[in-house]
Formats: C-alpha cells, structure tokens, sequence
C-alpha cells in the first residue's frame, strides 16, 4: 500500500471551500466537525460512532459528525440516528469522489469504528492530512495506530468508551495537533510513493539486467509501472546484478 502525500497536500491547498459548503449546506462551521470515511457495510460498525454521539451530545453540543460513504447499511444506519435522536448532529454525504481530500480536509477529528477491516485508505489518507485519528483497537489498527502517539484506541463495539475518547481528544487542542503530525510522520516514513520507490531502487541495487541485455534504471519508472517488474520478476526472464542481496 502507498499513497502520495504531494498529490493530497496539491489538492487540499488553496481549494476553494466553498464548493463543499455549497454542496453540503448543513455543515455547520462553527461545530468541531467529527468525520468517518467508509462504505456502510458489514464490520465498519457505524452503529457504534451512532451510539457514541447519542452518548457524547449528553455532555455537548459543539459537535457535528460527517458520515461519508455509502453501502448495504446505509439506509439502517440513518434511520438508527433517527430512533436514537440523534439526527440533528449527523450529516450523511453519501458517496464522495470529486471532494474526497477536501471534505475529508474539513474534520477535527477523524474515526474508523470497524472491527474488521485490514489498514484501509480511508486511515491512512487521515494521517496524511495530519487528522488525529482515532481508532477501534484491533490488531491490523495496532501496526500502525499507536494508542496516544499515533491515534486513540477505543473499545471495539463500545459507543460510550468511544465518545469519551472523542471528547478527551477535542478537550486538549495541543493533543489534537501532536496525533495529528506524528500519525502523518509515520505515514511518511512508511506509505509514501517516494519512499516505496526508494526501497525498491534498493532492493534491485539501481539497476536491473534482463535477458535482452536492457538496462532499466529504477528511477526513472512511473509509480504505475511498478507492479510490471513484479510480472516480470514471476517470468524468471531477469539476471541480478552481482551483488545482489
């Protein structure tokens, strides 16, 4: 997995906003603008950020959460928010694609409820964009969710634990901005386009010999070119240069 820090950063800086707040009349600018970004589907759990809001709008009200995404439990999901009367706090997007970095851009504070995902783009992409993340606690979150450094775990399935992380979060300003530089430091050091090509110049010694005699020079590949010399390498058509490994 990588992702291209430049490319976000290029379309978030100087975006002009107000096409989301045109497109999304109801965010509310003057709320802390809480986001999860995910198709409504099995295992994201969206029931338990619902559970969190009911719980969390008890103790405040200077909150708006932003559910972006769409899927199978989108239309039970919405009307959950209706039968706990929460409804007033949620904005359900639906699908975004043209906006997705800068309605992403607009949140405080990022969440991912699900229980059983992988490390998907949606948590990554927040730490790219220096959001303070936090994160149902699950082995796969664990690799790189660092619970106070990274991002917060909260209790998987546990609404009330996850509104008092959010509001713990929210409380502390300078909390917010340290989740928000380490998280985007380690995906730098761990997701960025720049560095997987760097790596991979390294494992091939800068050069690659094929049969042919062709000389291709790892640097200067385009990034969707990658997985081709993977193809290749399957073939076997390849010579390692001496000092290979």
């Amino acid at each position: 997995m990588w992702i291209d820090i430049d490319e976000i950063h290029s379309k978030i800086d100087n975006f002009d906003y107000k096409k989301i707040y045109h497109k999304y009349k109801k965010i509310k600018k003057d709320k802390k603008l809480i986001g999860m970004v995910a198709r409504f589907g099995p295992g994201k759990d969206y029931k338990t950020v619902i559970d969190a809001v009911e719980h969390l709008v008890k103790k405040r009200k200077d909150c708006q959460f932003i559910l972006v995404g769409d899927g199978p439990y989108f239309e039970s999901t919405v009307n959950y928010a209706r039968k706990t009367k929460v409804s007033d706090y949620i904005l359900f997007t639906g699908a975004e694609y043209d906006n997705y970095y800068q309605l992403y851009n607009l949140f405080d504070v990022a969440l991912y409820s699900s229980f059983a995902d992988g490390i998907p783009f949606s948590v990554i992409d927040a730490l790219a964009l220096k959001k303070p993340l936090i994160v149902s606690q699950n082995m796969a979150f664990n690799e790189i969710i660092m619970n106070n450094q990274t991002g917060v775990h909260f209790n998987p399935g546990d609404g009330f634990d996850l509104a008092n992380k959010i509001n713990t979060v929210i409380e502390d300003p300078e909390f917010m901005k340290t989740l928000g530089l380490k998280g985007y430091d380690y995906v730098k050091n761990h997701f960025d386009k720049n560095l997987l090509i760097q790596k991979i110049d390294k494992i091939f010694v800068n050069n690659v010999y094929f049969s042919d005699a062709t000389l291709i020079d790892i640097d200067v590949l385009k990034l969707n070119e990658i997985p081709n010399i993977f193809k290749i390498l399957d073939t076997g058509n390849l010579n390692y240069k001496d000092d290979f490994m």
